[in-house]
């Protein structure tokens, strides 16, 4: 808790009560999307998993926030999160792909850059 007072995420009177709950590691996909390797033998993982859904579970869980990572090692799928960031104020961070190895990989992040820092 020290850290997210820290780092200005929470408030200073909220440190030590326990009130805030974070999840830092949540992933949305949409199999209609078709950039993510599903099998259909996953099981429960072979179905969409979607903000909305997320959002009435959070409620329910008392989560304040999460953080998404991306199901896909594409660029559209960086973007897919950013926008349901966007749509989703309960979306506190995006962790994305980029391919570092391709020359023009700057691009992309000057790009997502004010999709980032929520403009």
């Amino acid at each position: 808790m020290e850290r997210l007072k820290y780092a200005g995420l929470i408030d200073a009177g909220a440190v030590g009560t326990g009130s805030m709950i974070i999840d830092a590691h949540q992933h949305f996909w949409d199999l209609s999307r078709a950039d993510y390797s599903a099998d259909p033998d996953a099981g429960v993982l072979y179905r969409n998993y979607f903000a909305a859904r997320s959002s009435r579970d959070a409620a329910r869980q008392r989560r304040e926030c999460n953080c998404v990572g991306s199901a896909a090692a594409t660029e559209d799928e960086t973007h897919y999160l950013l926008q349901l960031a966007e749509a989703h104020p309960f979306v506190a961070g995006v962790v994305g792909w980029v391919d570092f190895e391709r020359p023009m990989h700057p691009n992309a992040l000057q790009r997502w850059q004010p999709q980032a820092a929520g403009s």
